[in-house]
């Protein structure tokens, strides 16, 4: 296999993925990964050893800080890639930025997609693709409807995350557990991750009042049967917590299939 393929990272689920990619295509084409500068991606990049280069940024939540930055990037990817090289492919599971600016030099579109739900993004990324892989749960008709061609539409049986669990190996719990928990033990830990309420599909203020009004009564109850591992979306949303106890934040984002395989719920 020859030439370049650009994988285009904007979520820290994302950077796991294109970390799984990079391994197998690394020694078979010249592979480039592109970040966008949000902390948990560029962490967990960094946690797995992935090289990269960072263009753009997440934006404001508003629809016009959004596109404001969706714009920018484009601008810088095209910059990128004049000095630096064109992809062969490119790789997204939707940025917008990549994938316009891929279809608008007319590159391959090689598009992961499992949110349906993200109906802001799927229009504006879906059209521009070469092919789109989904899980089988979905029909491809839910997806033709945006644009796209039956016949460039693939399903596969499972869902992605195999990609990664599959190659989770048993762990030991307490060498896992020891520095998040800071060294204490719990019979029963419990890993909690709020909703993304920054994303495009979410109404931002709505959004946020439900965060505040569930998310800590959740956890509160949470906290009565375990320990509670919080994973903020966001930096400010460690306010939500304040003053409860058995609650731990980690430092850094932890690699989530290390920690998913050592606690007893998520």
């Amino acid at each position: 296999m020859d030439g370049k393929v650009v994988l285009d990272v904007a979520t820290p689920k994302q950077a796991i993925f294109a970390s799984m990619l990079y391994k197998k295509l690394k020694n078979k084409c010249e592979v480039e990964v592109l970040a966008r500068k949000e902390t948990q991606t560029i962490d967990l990049l960094n946690i797995l050893k992935v090289p990269y280069s960072v263009l753009g940024w997440y934006g404001k939540p508003s629809i016009e800080g959004k596109l404001e930055a969706t714009l920018k990037r484009e601008f810088m990817l095209l910059k990128h890639f004049k000095k630096n090289g064109f992809p062969d492919v490119l790789w997204s599971h939707g940025s917008v930025s990549g994938i316009r600016i891929a279809y608008m030099l007319r590159k391959p579109v090689v598009y992961n997609n499992d949110t349906l739900h993200n109906t802001p993004v799927v229009k504006l990324t879906v059209p521009y693709a070469s092919c789109l892989i989904i899980p089988e749960a979905y029909r491809k008709s839910e997806w033709s409807r945006f644009g796209l061609e039956k016949d460039k539409i693939f399903r596969f049986k499972g869902v992605e995350e195999v990609a990664w669990i599959k190659e989770c190996k048993p762990l030991n719990r307490e060498k896992v557990l020891d520095k998040i928990l800071s060294g204490q033990n719990f019979d029963r830990v419990i890993v909690f991750r709020g909703i993304e309420y920054k994303a495009s599909y979410v109404n931002y203020n709505e959004g946020f009042n439900v965060n505040i009004s569930i998310i800590r009564n959740v956890i509160k109850k949470l906290l009565k049967y375990a320990a509670v591992i919080y994973l903020p979306r966001y930096e400010e949303d460690r306010k939500l917590v304040e003053g409860l106890s058995k609650i731990f934040i980690p430092e850094k984002p932890p690699y989530a299939p290390k920690l998913v395989n050592t606690v007893d719920l998520v």
